[in-house]
Formats: structure tokens, sequence, C-alpha cells
């Protein structure tokens, strides 16, 4: 993935960096990038805080036996 320091990284790869579904190639210059970057880094910054919502509430779903199935959470969560 060759990217410019003049433009941004997609919310698809944040995000797969975020999980840590970014290629090796894909990785270093992403970070690179992040570390002169305040957008790219305030958007990475939204998707961990999401990233860690859903995590927190499939924690709390599949704690509790009604409403959301749990065989959707857990498919949810394991997509994460």
């Amino acid at each position: 993935m060759n990217v410019d320091f003049g433009s941004h990284f997609s919310l698809d790869a944040l995000e797969l960096y975020a999980l840590g579904m970014l290629s090796d190639s894909g990785c270093a210059p992403l970070e690179e990038h992040l570390l002169v970057c305040s957008r790219c880094q305030t958007q990475l910054e939204a998707v961990d805080s999401y990233i860690s919502l859903v995590r927190s509430a499939y924690v709390l779903i599949t704690s509790r036996s009604h409403g959301f199935p749990r065989t959707r959470a857990m498919h949810v969560a394991e997509s994460l």
C-alpha cells in the first residue's frame, strides 16, 4: 500500500489496522503516516472507541439470555 503523506488512509484500512488484520506490508506506511497526521490519528481513535464499545456490548449481551439472540451477538463480535 503506497501512500504519500499528502493523502490519508481509508477508514477501511484504519479499521483493519485497529483489528490487527492489516497486512504487514500495509502496517509500516500507515504507522509512519499516523506519526504526522492528526486527522488519521483522530479517525483511528474513533475506530478504537467503536470497537471497544461493540466488544463491551457483546459482553453485556452474552451475559444476559434475553433480548438479542446469543448466536447473533457472537457472530457480530467475532467479526470484529
